[in-house]
């Protein structure tokens, strides 16, 4: 089906999916960066025990530690009492340096979960703009508009019918369920209508409608 009909029709149905699909490389492009990049923050929060160890160290050691150097202290574990060597580089009183290790640890610890919740999200929404792709590559021509027109507005206008927005609602065991009818739903589903909190769902491994 032609938009506009003839050779300038096919040049705005051409046009309009160069667009759409620009606009969902970017998406993934900027998620699956994002995504990385909170990985390596989890990789470093993960380390919470090993910073939390190093001040139980010092803090266990404060009377033979006098400064920048090196030191055999007492290292406590599991395994009983052995002697480890350990290089203090602060400039700070070891209590001190101890105590700010501490607040460190227990921040490193909290944003754990954070982080995990926070790079599944970045995934889904990644997963979702790859999903997009492949219905540019098989919607018809006023699927493509419809999701081009989408796209234009920041969110739904107030005066928009709830039977315009793309997406099915269905109420179950006191929960609200969406579901996306088709890429254009889908996509104001996603990054227009859900929230943070929500749980997304969709089928594994194929294209899919979005809930």
């Amino acid at each position: 089906l032609k938009w506009g009909g003839g050779s300038n029709g096919s040049m705005n149905e051409e046009k309009i999916a160069e667009n759409i699909r620009k606009f969902y490389q970017k998406q993934l492009d900027h998620y699956t960066k994002l995504a990385g990049k909170l990985d390596k923050e989890l990789e470093t929060a993960k380390k919470y025990p090993d910073v939390n160890a190093e001040a139980d160290l010092i803090k266990s050691n404060l009377h033979l530690i006098k400064g920048k150097g090196a030191y055999e202290l007492t290292h406590y574990d599991e395994n009983g009492i052995n002697t480890v060597r350990y290089d203090y580089n602060s400039d700070e009183n070891p209590s001190v340096y101890a105590d700010k290790l501490y607040q460190r640890a227990a921040k490193l610890k909290r944003a754990v979960p954070l982080l995990e919740e926070r790079i599944e999200q970045t995934e889904q929404l990644a997963e979702s703009a790859e999903e997009q792709l492949y219905f540019v590559e098989r919607a018809d021509i006023h699927e493509l508009k419809e999701l081009s027109d989408l796209m234009k507005r920041d969110k739904p206008s107030k005066n928009q019918k709830k039977t315009e927005t793309g997406f099915s609602e269905y109420q179950k065991d006191g929960a609200s369920i969406y579901i996306g009818r088709n890429s254009s739903g889908n996509h104001r589903l996603v990054f227009q209508f859900a929230q943070p909190s929500d749980m997304w769902m969709h089928a594994q491994n194929i294209p899919s409608a979005h809930c």
